[in-house]
């Protein structure tokens, strides 16, 4: 674990039953879900963005050390 979570998703003892329950605990509750899956969507993007940031800074810092090196 890198960076401390409260989200439900990061837990070790994840369980998706419970979590699908506590996201719609009634059928009411299921008219909602266009909302909550957009949601989903856009935490799935954001971390995408995160990850892509990421990968060109270890890409970056990579050609960088290359450049420095006077081999």
């Amino acid at each position: 674990q890198v960076f401390p979570s409260q989200d439900p998703l990061d837990r070790a003892d994840f369980n998706a039953v419970e979590y699908i329950n506590a996201l719609f605990p009634t059928e009411q509750s299921l008219a909602n879900i266009d909302e909550v899956v957009n949601k989903i969507r856009l935490k799935i993007r954001r971390l995408d963005d995160n990850i892509r940031t990421v990968v060109r800074g270890q890409t970056n810092v990579g050609q960088d050390g290359r450049q420095s090196c006077c081999c």
